[in-house]
């Protein structure tokens, strides 16, 4: 639990509209009262992703993903509940509670913070505005700073205008290797964020902090939220600096991972979706410049850190990808390493290579030539992924004359084409019939029957039934130590309706159940149930009459027991248990998805137009009351027939159960009359 009262919560839900907050990875377009979306967690190729913006809730009905704003921060960043209440709390600009480092999520770099904690406690937020205050700090010296003229006239020569570097808050950090920690004036909690952010270091535990992006141009690189998660810093031509890095990355920390990062994403993300293309640069100046003449859906690799992830991210937002390569070996040799992530991904990529003796970069290329011949460029020059490989495998070897090395080039290529996915079989699906004119071209220009090519193909397949890749270098497999899941992770149960609840009595209060049970259709809601919750959640006030009448005995899913308790509850605290009361006291995230799919449930059958009458309303829940007393009575009436057979009453007795038995068949056949939508077999259904 988070320690967090309900009112919070519902104050960081009701300030973020998920409509905003899911058409900034997915374009979201107006289907009714409803906006849909291609789903991004699956290969989505027509939009399933439904997104309803008067119940703030999301529902992937291929995936059976749904939820609210939290449930999607934590399916998208693979977060747990407090990690994404943070995220949300901190772009509504809510302060979730005081922290003895900082005020309302400040960080100054004046000594009035210290304290008597030499290690305290660091949130996420504390970093983030630690380094949103030292990339300002960066920037205004770059600006001012006599110091910094070689870094602005850097920036100068590289062609970068005043708009660029005040858009990308170009930065830079003084040579004196103690500046900061003199800035911070050696508070040593401040100088503990730092270090945390990935900024401050030492060589060891007795030495001195220095900054590891000293005398060097800063890139501040930023999240989607527009915070500052980490640094990019290029050394300047001669430096005194002894350092053969041209460019030094921030290593990861727990507010960066370069896997999930791309540089101007966080600027670039609505002009991708708007153009439905992208353009993956290898620098941040190939990045900025391209910004600057008019291409703003530009992104940059951080170093050599491209991989899969970042592949999946921009698939989400564009549905054509141009990987833009420096025309030198170099360039080429990184084409190689990095299309294997784009085509095990299926994804719609070309490769440009810059034309010799236009520019170096495409930061050159733009200076030199201007933007006209850049959108030319970018609208003759770009081929084929495949194509592109197959001209680098190839290059200097002669097909007809040099058998080994075009067989070893041809099973170079045949890795990569077994990395394709599978797709789905149909013979119209897009990836398959990419894979199918890559094998036949192949198979024509190494003049070798399709039959053998497929055959190698399935060989690797099954050799490499998954690849994985890791780019950083110094990456350690250390052995990951056991993971204790807690009583919350193992079971489903409500958070309290305040920050002093304790979890243990909740467990009890509310029936906690395991979260295996989703796996067990049999312990599932069954129809009858579901009919209720769909109509209790269109018609909330109606809740407190409907549980006087229905015993709790009678709901058999401890999923529906559970949330019944808790409909009491909200009822007995004085409110009305809506939908989105209910909502909000779950975490989990498989009892957000079975709520959100009660609840458009309800929305397809169109409950609340369809019955907003009251005699309907009210005829309506007497049927489902009326099935409720039907179970009833399906459980009494064995009960009484067992009586009767036993043999063991009296005769007045036995007139009596037999009275009792007759009227239950009077009651059982009154509550079969009439009849509505919700009148269906009472079942267990199928997740």
């Amino acid at each position: 639990m988070t320690g967090l009262s309900i009112d919070q919560r519902e104050q960081i839900r009701d300030a973020i509209d998920i409509v905003d907050l899911v058409g900034r990875d997915i374009p979201l377009q107006r289907q009714g009262r409803m906006y849909v979306g291609r789903c991004p967690w699956h290969d989505d190729k027509r939009p399933s992703l439904q997104v309803n913006p008067e119940r703030q809730t999301f529902k992937c009905w291929v995936c059976n993903i749904g939820g609210d704003v939290f449930s999607y921060i934590m399916q998208r960043d693979g977060c747990d509940f407090r990690k994404a209440l943070e995220t949300l709390a901190d772009s509504a600009g809510i302060t979730l509670q005081k922290s003895p480092f900082r005020k309302k999520g400040s960080f100054s770099g004046n000594g009035n913070q210290n304290l008597s904690d030499p290690n305290p406690e660091v949130d996420t937020k504390m970093i983030y505005a630690a380094l949103d205050w030292l990339s300002q700090k960066y920037h205004d010296i770059f600006l001012t700073d006599p110091e910094a003229e070689p870094a602005r006239k850097y920036v100068r020569e590289r062609g970068i205008n005043d708009q660029m570097i005040e858009q990308f808050r170009i930065g830079y950090a003084p040579l004196r290797s103690n500046y900061l920690v003199d800035l911070l004036g050696g508070d040593r909690n401040r100088i503990h964020v730092l270090e945390l952010g990935g900024v401050l270091s030492r060589r060891d535990e007795y030495s001195s902090f220095y900054d590891r992006f000293r005398g060097r141009v800063i890139f501040p690189i930023r999240d989607n939220n527009t915070r500052t998660v980490a640094f990019g810093g290029r050394i300047l031509p001669d430096s005194p600096l002894k350092s053969d890095a041209k460019y030094v990355n921030s290593p990861e920390t727990e507010v960066f991972s370069k896997y999930k990062m791309l540089y101007g994403l966080d600027l670039a993300r609505t002009y991708i979706q708007r153009t439905k293309q992208v353009l993956i640069t290898e620098g941040y100046t190939d990045c900025i410049m391209a910004h600057q003449y008019g291409f703003p859906n530009a992104v940059a690799v951080l170093g050599t850190a491209l991989g899969p992830e970042h592949v999946k991210i921009l698939d989400r937002l564009a549905d054509r990808m141009i990987l833009l390569l420096d025309g030198d070996e170099a360039g080429k040799k990184r084409a190689r390493e990095v299309l294997h992530f784009f085509i095990e991904r299926g994804v719609d990529m070309s490769v440009l290579t810059l034309p010799e003796g236009k520019g170096k970069d495409p930061c050159e290329f733009l200076i030199e030539n201007g933007a006209d011949a850049f959108e030319e460029l970018l609208k003759t020059g770009p081929v084929d992924a495949m194509d592109h490989a197959f001209r680098a495998a190839i290059q200097g070897i002669d097909l007809d004359k040099d058998i080994v090395a075009s067989t070893r080039a041809l099973n170079d290529l045949l890795g990569i084409i077994a990395l394709f996915p599978a797709g789905t079989g149909k013979t119209n699906d897009p990836v398959r019939l990419r894979m199918e004119r890559t094998i036949q071209r192949f198979s024509q220009r190494f003049r070798i029957r399709e039959e053998e090519v497929r055959k190698r193909i399935r060989e690797l397949r099954q050799q490499n039934t998954k690849r994985t890749y890791s780019w950083d270098r110094e990456e350690k497999n250390e052995p990951r130590e056991p993971v204790v899941l807690s009583d919350r992770d193992r079971n489903t149960y409500p958070i309290g309706g305040s920050e002093n609840d304790n979890d243990s009595q909740l467990k009890i209060d509310f029936e906690g159940f395991s979260k295996e049970i989703w796996k067990d259709e049999a312990l599932l809601p069954t129809q009858l149930e579901k009919d209720f919750l769909e109509f209790w959640f269109v018609f909330p006030n109606c809740f407190a009459e409907m549980s006087a009448r229905i015993p709790i005995d009678l709901l058999r899913s401890p999923v529906s027991r559970q949330i019944f308790r808790l409909g009491l509850a909200i009822v007995q605290s004085g409110r009305t248990p809506t939908f989105e009361r209910i909502l909000i006291r779950y975490e989990d995230a498989d009892m957000k998805n079975f709520l959100i799919g009660i609840d458009e449930s309800a929305s397809e059958k169109d409950l609340a137009d369809r019955f907003s009458g009251n005699d309907l309303r009210e005829r309506l829940k007497e049927d489902i009351l009326a099935g409720f007393d039907r179970r009833r009575i399906e459980l009494e009436q064995p009960k009484k027939i067992n009586q009767l057979r036993d043999g063991e009453l009296s005769g007045d007795e036995e007139m009596k159960k037999l009275l009792e038995l007759q009227q239950l068949l009077i009651e059982k056949q009154k509550t079969r009359t009439g009849g509505t939508v919700f009148m269906e077999e009472d079942r267990p259904e199928p997740r």
